[in-house]
Order: C-alpha cells, then sequence, then structure tokens
C-alpha cells in the first residue's frame, strides 16, 4: 500500500524536508492546483518545487465547484 498527502494553500508553508521523516513514510503528494473557473492555489507552485527539491512524487488537481444554476455552462468553464 502507498500513502500519500492532499496538500493545498489551506495547509500554509509546508516544510518538504520534515515531509521527508514522516512516518509513515510519504510516498507521494496530490496538490490543488486551481479551484472552479478562475482561481488558482497560491502555493501550487511552492509546493512543486520543494516536492521536486525532495524527490518526492507528486500529481495535481482541479476541486471542481459549480457557482450557478447552470452547471453545464460552470463545467464548460472549468474545462476550459
Amino acid at each position: 500500500m502507498k500513502f500519500g498527502i492532499d496538500v493545498s494553500h489551506n495547509n500554509g508553508i509546508i516544510n518538504w524536508k520534515k515531509v521527508l521523516l514522516n512516518n509513515p513514510a510519504v510516498d507521494f503528494a496530490i496538490l490543488k492546483s486551481s479551484e472552479g473557473a478562475t482561481n488558482r492555489d497560491k502555493k501550487f507552485l511552492n509546493n512543486v518545487e520543494g516536492c521536486v527539491a525532495n524527490r518526492i512524487p507528486w500529481g495535481a488537481y482541479h476541486f471542481a465547484t459549480f457557482n450557478s444554476s447552470n452547471f453545464v455552462a460552470d463545467a464548460q468553464a472549468e474545462a476550459k
């Protein structure tokens, strides 16, 4: 089994060197990159750099939100 962490700007500044010492060991990080049609995660690039510098495999995700009653239009705007 692999152990991963979910990281976003809500976690503040991550000490990636400390993450390496975690028990159980962290095998990967999944990083929030964006939310909704226009919001970029403020810490995404810093978190990517932290993972790369510490050789922690990472992936990114988009947090989908629907802000109006027209779900199709919202989904299309987010996909763009």
